[in-house]
């Protein structure tokens, strides 16, 4: 019997963080976010490269099959200083960026906070472990590679089969654009664990999404790169 994963908002739980199987690795496609939205956001109007041809991390994500997913599992405070001192704020600004606030701002760790106080207590991780785990998934061409189907097809219409079978077993989520495009917005992925809690290899699983955006339309498009503005 296969088991079932739930991507959606979590409810709020007291769950011990050592008791889960597995993780969902979510990741965005930016041009997509940022479509529309380059007056709005900041991070879209400075994107970094890395994000017009790659996914970025959303999150890292304690999952335990067919159970609601915990979250807020402790109430240890989020160290930005801690994090950005150890794995340093250009990593950090590439992989996982917040386009929606200035890299100077003040208020730029704020999404790397609520990652940390709804999913990262709940995976038995120190801080600087989660944050460096996550990452490693992200920049490792071998374990959580952005397709180069993807890479190669920035900007043109694919055939949405075709754009599952780049990804394998994962969940892929779209948004709808001005013009009623459907446009690739995020992919999630399950990974296995070790017992210290570490992502390991993706895991053949049946992943539901709960969202009406789920891309199941014949043809979809993969975002242009950035639209810059003076």
């Amino acid at each position: 019997m296969s088991s079932n994963v739930s991507v959606y908002d979590a409810t709020i739980t007291t769950f011990n963080p050592q008791v889960f199987d597995l993780y969902i690795l979510a990741q965005s496609w930016q041009p997509t976010f940022c479509s529309g939205k380059e007056a709005q956001y900041p991070g879209c109007r400075n994107p970094e490269t890395y994000w017009e041809t790659h996914l970025t991390l959303h999150g890292l994500w304690p999952e335990e099959s067919n159970h609601v997913p915990p979250s807020f599992c402790s109430r240890e405070a989020f160290d930005a200083k801690l994090i950005e001192h150890t794995i340093g704020m250009k990593t950090l600004h590439e992989f996982w960026p917040d386009v929606k606030v200035s890299e100077t701002s003040d208020e730029y760790a704020e999404f790397w906070k609520h990652e940390w106080t709804r999913h990262g207590t709940c995976s038995g991780l120190s801080q600087v472990d989660y944050f460096t785990q996550a990452i490693n998934l992200e920049r490792n061409d071998t374990l959580a590679p952005t397709p180069e189907f993807v890479q190669q097809h920035v900007g043109k219409e694919v055939n949405v089969n075709e754009l599952r079978q780049a990804f394998g077993d994962a969940a892929l989520k779209c948004q709808h654009s001005h013009t009623h495009s459907i446009m690739f917005s995020q992919v999630f992925t399950c990974w296995q664990k070790n017992a210290q809690n570490i992502p390991t290899h993706r895991c053949k699983i049946k992943i539901r999404l709960y969202s009406s955006t789920f891309l199941n339309k014949t043809k979809g498009v993969l975002k242009r790169v950035f639209i810059h503005i003076a």
